[in-house]
């Protein structure tokens, strides 16, 4: 009976011994996936910086092309404008103006060739 109490001690101490090694075993498992994940996380968030600076550089692009948009659009109104004025101007100018064709020239253009 004493000999039997032994080894039940001893496979306990054995059971608890393999017990720890499996337990450190899962724990260094835990700390490489750890460091894994640390070194992952790192590489996201130096991409996410990279994406940030890209927006960033897009949104001032995209800013600075929609201001030389709407000066070219608002120089094209301007010059619209200038434009109609000026033919309004040309067009009381000609109104007052008497064309006088005379006879033989139309007499001329009216003959067939």
């Amino acid at each position: 009976m004493l000999a039997a109490l032994k080894w039940i001690k001893y496979l306990a101490v054995a059971g608890m011994l393999v017990t720890i090694a499996v337990l450190a075993l899962l724990l260094t498992n835990s700390n490489a996936q750890i460091t894994a994940l640390n070194t992952q996380l790192a590489q996201a968030v130096s991409d996410n910086q990279t994406n940030l600076k890209t927006i960033e550089t897009l949104k001032d692009n995209a800013q600075s092309t929609n201001q030389l948009l709407v000066q070219r659009q608002l120089r094209h109104q301007q010059q619209q404008r200038e434009l109609t004025d000026e033919i309004k101007t040309l067009r009381t100018k000609m109104a007052t103006v008497d064309c006088v064709i005379p006879a033989d020239v139309t007499a001329r253009l009216r003959k067939p060739y």
